[in-house]
């Protein structure tokens, strides 16, 4: 008998018994008719124009940051160290992304510019960071 598994929307050939006993009660399958069959397949189409979709605003999306200059200004001491340190949830909430999406090996302790990666469902662009000193605290310890 054919199936349509529930989680994985996959057609598989499975007994009569298993079917009817164990994979359509408990709402893992429902038999594969000509009307499941159209069904499953109008929706693997609406998926795929879907993720199409999404991958195409992520690459406009990365051309937008592509090269933007971002500056962070941040409490320092004397040698141009920053109190506590620039991280990803930082540079995330600075350009509205989610921190998963900014890829920064480890977080950033001085002042300076730094070339930081941002991955956008399947699109990795660059932008560059400035950390500038914040000017009522340069120089205090």
């Amino acid at each position: 008998m054919k199936v349509i598994l529930v989680p994985s929307q996959e057609v598989k050939e499975v007994s009569f018994g298993h079917a009817t006993n164990y994979l359509i009660p408990r709402g893992l399958a429902i038999q594969a008719t000509e009307t499941n069959l159209q069904r499953l397949t109008k929706q693997q189409a609406a998926k795929e124009q879907q993720l199409v979709q999404v991958q195409a605003k992520a690459k406009q999306q990365a051309n937008d940051l592509a090269g933007k200059e971002v500056v962070l200004k941040v409490k320092t001491g004397k040698k141009g160290k920053v109190y506590g340190a620039i991280t990803k949830k930082e540079i995330a909430d600075k350009l509205k992304l989610l921190k998963t999406q900014v890829l920064l090996d480890k977080p950033i302790k001085k002042v300076g510019s730094y070339e930081v990666d941002i991955k956008l469902k399947g699109a990795v662009t660059k932008i560059k960071l400035i950390v500038k000193a914040d000017s009522e605290t340069k120089g205090e310890k």
